[in-house]
């Protein structure tokens, strides 16, 4: 294997032939010393079983703060910038913590168990969304459906079609919470009631949509089913809460917000850590994964008020971020029945990765190409 020096040398001779300004150093030293870093990881990781997949993780980890910077001023949370790289960091968790389920390798035990985690920045995007578009668009409802179903149900429709053909099966159970698509079915029930409050009750429709989607999560606990239906619901109207109350937030002094902050992740910290003593219990999987997925949403608001994130990578995948979440599970499955290849989780994890990338292009693109995505572009940044 080529040491992190000779990798050093390398990356060094050709940065310093493209950039030959001075004013580039600074960048050319940052992204030497990350190479440096990840080489040395790497050496150490590929010598052993569990840590070659753990560097997967550490990866993901860098994705998630390579980029990261000061804003000038507090604003709010969910620009664009930040709301694009939150989709994509959290699709690839996501998609990391279903390979752990799948490997079973303790090095990806924390991607399995932060998935509801990131499922709830998404379903928080969607709130954030929806009530902007009402506050900021004329007759926002009355194009609601039309504009929006098609962007989310053509392309699960497309992803449920392969599926039958290779799983040779098909059931409602199947259509509606098959290779983690229920989600899928959760954010159309919670658009129906988005639309339903703020038609009724305008802009303090939140408030209708906090009560009834407490209501949902007791009644999907009531039925058994499975706790991710219900693990992040709240984190919806968390993010139309935080539309209608962000320059509170945004006024925060320096203090206020790194005590609030840190309590914030306190708290999520204990919910975590009770949904693992109590768990299959209705205050472990109810109350416990409720607040551990609303405490880190807000927490993570309070830091992206004065935080900018994103890379190239990151805001690339936020791009495919939806087609990486249908997609993935199918690639899992297809994938495990290769012993040979699944026997190496650190193997098997970086071929479902790329996998999962490249159907999701094919899909983005199969969308584009029907010019899908051109009349929703505006509804996939809050899906």
């Amino acid at each position: 294997m080529m040491s992190h020096y000779k990798v050093k040398q390398i990356i060094q001779f050709r940065y310093e032939k493209i950039f030959k300004n001075k004013t580039h150093s600074r960048q050319i030293d940052n992204f030497i010393l990350l190479i440096e870093i990840l080489s040395i990881i790497v050496g150490f990781c590929l010598r052993s079983y569990w840590f070659s997949t753990g560097f997967i993780t550490v990866a993901w980890i860098v994705l998630c703060i390579y980029g990261v910077k000061l804003k000038s001023n507090a604003n709010t949370a969910l620009d664009i910038d930040n709301t694009r790289a939150l989709r994509g960091i959290s699709a690839i968790e996501i998609m990391l913590g279903h390979i752990g389920i799948s490997t079973g390798n303790i090095m990806q035990f924390p991607n399995r168990k932060a998935g509801i985690l990131f499922v709830g920045i998404f379903f928080m995007i969607s709130g954030y969304g929806l009530a902007y578009g009402f506050d900021r668009k004329e007759d926002y409802l009355s194009s609601f459906f039309i504009k929006r179903l098609p962007v989310i149900i053509i392309p699960v429709a497309i992803v449920i079609f392969i599926e039958t053909l290779y799983y040779k099966t098909l059931s409602i159970i199947f259509v509606i919470e098959g290779s983690a698509r229920w989600y899928i079915t959760e954010l159309l029930v919670l658009y129906l009631v988005f639309y339903c409050a703020y038609r009724i009750y305008g802009s303090k429709g939140w408030i209708a949509v906090m009560i009834i989607s407490a209501i949902l999560i007791l009644i999907a606990f009531s039925l058994r089913l499975s706790n991710p239906w219900y693990g992040s619901t709240m984190c919806f109207p968390l993010g139309m809460i935080y539309y209608n109350y962000q320059k509170r937030s945004i006024a925060l002094n320096i203090v206020k917000r790194l005590v609030i902050t840190s309590s914030l992740l306190f708290l999520a910290a204990l919910s975590i850590i009770g949904f693992f003593v109590y768990e299959d219990s209705f205050f472990g999987n109810v109350i416990c994964r409720t607040t551990a997925s609303v405490f880190f949403c807000a927490a993570l608001l309070l830091l992206l008020e004065v935080v900018q994130i994103g890379n190239t990578f990151s805001l690339v995948l936020a791009a495919i971020s939806y087609e990486i979440y249908l997609v993935h599970s199918l690639i899992i499955n297809i994938l495990s029945r290769f012993e040979a290849v699944k026997m190496v989780s650190f193997n098997f994890t970086i071929l479902v990765v790329i996998v999962s990338i490249l159907s999701a292009i094919l899909l983005h693109y199969i969308l584009i190409h029907h010019k899908l995505h051109s009349r929703g572009a505006d509804v996939r940044k809050s899906v």
